[in-house]
Formats: C-alpha cells, structure tokens, sequence
C-alpha cells in the first residue's frame, strides 16, 4: 500500500508543481505552451516509439485486451449520449461529458505504471496508449461534429488531421512497425532517445499542472458528477471485471484498469474550442478530474493488487 500511496501522490505534487510554477514564477503561458508542444511533438513520441519498438507482446491476451478497451470506450459513449439527454443538456455540455468520459491523460498513466512497475509498466501502459489513442480521436471528433453540428467534410477533414498529424499517432505506428518487423533501432540513437524521452513525463506533468484552471465550479454539477462517475467507478470497474473473466494476466488487468481510471486529458478543452463544447464544463471536467483522479486511482490499485494477488514493490 505504501508503494501505490506514494506513487500517486509523487504525480500529485509534480501536477501542484506546475501548477504553483505557472501563477507565482513563469506566468509567461507563451513557456508553457512552449513546454507541452516540445513534450508533446517530439520527446513523448520518442519514448513511444523508444518503448514499443523493443517491447514484448506476444502474449495471447492481447487480443481480449483491445475488445475490452474498445467496449470499454462504446460503454462510456452510450452513458454519456444516454445521461446527458436523461438530464437535459444541449449538445456542446454532451460533447463536453463524451470527452471527459472517454479521453485519457496518458501522461499520469505512464508515470504511474513506470514508478510501480518499471520497465514493464511502461511497456504494457504504451501498449495501451496504442489500442486507445485512435479510437478516442475518431470517436471524440464525430461525437462533437454530431452534437455540435458540423459536416460530412469537416469531419472528414479532421478526422484525417487527428489520425494522420497526430504525432502520438504516427508513434504509435512507427514504434508497433518496427517490433512486428524485428529490426532494431541502432545502439546510438537508442541511447539518444533514451535520454531525451526521460525529460518527457516530469516536464508534462508540469505542464499538465500549468494547465489546469482551478476557479469557483459554478458550472453544470449534474453533467461534472456524472463524468466523475464514469471514469471515478464505472469504466474501471467494468474494465477490471472484462479483463478478469477472460483471464488477462494480473499486470494487464492492473494497467487496463489504472487507464480506464485516468482523468481526461488537457487537449479536450482545445478540441471542445475548436468544435463549439461547452469549454466552461470542459475545463471543469479536466480540472476536477484531475484531483479526484488522485483518489479513485489510489483505490482502484489497491483493489486490482489485492484481488489479483500481484506483487509490486513489495505489496
């Protein structure tokens, strides 16, 4: 237990970090801005091309692993659509509970695996990030284009912008390329990228923190405790059943539960600008998330450990 406490609460005071940095020290938004498009374009995709080009998923699992994610995702679309209605809200407050239930911030997700799991934490949680990271922009984009109206052209215009110039996307392709090819990247530029991927995860951390907009919430409560909800208890819980019955190994189930547990990431908000959400709930959502995430991923660890049996760091 005390392994869990003290990871999560290390990725909450990088987060808090960020946050004190960007009102009392580097106010400049220009900086951090500067700071997320760096990690961002280059050094996260780095890591993951880094991580799934050298990573090991051969097992026959992996297959069940990508239908519960998958279901997982369709499950929180249908809560969000079928809620938002149920209470009566406009199609931008909709989009914006869709994007806080179905996006994920990987960078805590990362962070947390690798200080609990190493190496192999990273590696299954980039596995993860790969099966997850299309499906949510394809999702997120045509939900927010049908609540929010817009085109057979702009959706295909975005749809091939998320998919195509998104450059976790790209690394994803790269990364799972070169492991199903068996080459090898070269010691040096291994080296080069191991160095430059370790800057990633502290500095958006930072950066996640620096974004976050804490404010008197005096926004939708209704729509805010529903995506709290559904990412605080119901997608992980359905998630760690999903994978349980089918017999996942005790490290996938811990890994597939923690991101399905993740608060929503930072870009939901530009997203929810450019397509018209509700950007006051949306930065509520992201806000909100963010620190309730601290607990429910707390518990959702120790639930996931003491029911799996697995042992980490000594639990």
């Amino acid at each position: 237990m005390s392994v869990i406490f003290t990871t999560v609460i290390s990725v909450l005071l990088v987060i808090a970090a960020g946050y004190a940095l960007s009102r009392f020290l580097l106010t400049d938004d220009a900086f951090w801005q500067g700071v997320s498009r760096l990690c961002y374009w280059v050094l996260f995709p780095l890591m993951l091309v880094k991580v799934l080009s050298g990573a090991d998923f051969s097992g026959s699992w992996l297959g069940s692993l990508v239908v519960v994610l998958l279901g997982a995702l369709l499950l929180m679309l249908a809560y969000s659509l079928l809620v938002g209605r149920w209470l009566g809200l406009a199609g931008p407050s909709v989009s914006s509970m869709v994007q806080g239930n179905l996006r994920h911030n990987t960078f805590i997700g990362i962070a947390i695996m690798g200080d609990i799991m190493g190496l192999r934490g990273v590696e299954l949680a980039a596995l993860v990030t790969a099966i997850l990271v299309s499906a949510v922009n394809v999702l997120c984009v045509i939900s927010l284009l049908r609540l929010n109206g817009g085109g057979e052209q702009t959706m295909q215009r975005l749809l091939a912008k998320e998919l195509l110039r998104n450059p976790l996307i790209v690394a994803v392709v790269i990364g799972v390329a070169l492991n199903i090819s068996g080459w090898h990247l070269p010691g040096l530029a291994l080296q080069t990228m191991d160095l430059l991927s370790r800057a990633a995860l502290p500095m958006l951390l930072l950066a996640v923190g620096a974004s976050m907009k804490l404010r008197a919430i005096t926004g939708n409560w209704p729509a805010l405790l529903t995506v709290l909800l559904g990412k605080g208890l119901f997608m992980p819980a359905f998630t760690m059943l999903a994978t349980m019955a089918l017999g996942l190994p005790a490290e996938v189930v811990l890994v597939a539960v923690v991101f399905t547990a993740l608060p929503t990431a930072a870009s939901a908000y530009a997203l929810a600008q450019q397509l018209k959400g509700d950007v006051l709930l949306m930065a509520d959502i992201i806000s909100v998330q963010t620190l309730f995430s601290m607990v429910t991923l707390t518990l959702w660890l120790l639930v996931v450990v003491q029911i799996t049996g697995l042992t980490i760091g000594g639990v």
